[in-house]
């Protein structure tokens, strides 16, 4: 699949429920330049996308008991140029299909590093 790089400057929104993984992610995306704003469940993570579009979308699969899936369609319908990756510990091929299917731009195994998000 060929996904644009992430833009320098853009502004982006991780959504995960491991605080650790998420904060840890944020600071080494700080690094790179790039600005993000994070949530640990999917009504914090459209309040906030609402607010600001985003240009690109991190998304865990698994939110505790909700699926990061039901996430792409109303991020897309938001900003149809964003860029949403779907991140996973738990990867399946029918799980990618699905999400590319619903409008992810791509599907990466957890944890996802810095260099894996930005090419």
């Amino acid at each position: 699949m060929n996904i644009p790089a992430l833009p320098a400057a853009s502004h982006g929104l991780l959504v995960d429920d491991d605080e650790l993984y998420l904060r840890t992610l944020q600071r080494s995306l700080a690094r790179k330049g790039l600005e993000t704003v994070t949530a640990s469940d999917i009504a914090s993570a459209l309040m906030l996308a609402r607010q600001q579009p985003p240009a690109y979308a991190l998304i865990d699969l698994k939110l505790g008991s909700e699926s990061g899936l039901s996430l792409i369609q109303p991020l897309r319908a938001l900003r149809e140029d964003m860029r949403i990756l779907l991140v996973t510990g738990y990867a399946s091929i029918a799980t990618a299909v699905e999400a590319i299917k619903l409008g992810a731009d791509d599907y990466l195994p957890k944890p996802a590093t810095v260099p894996m998000i930005l090419r």
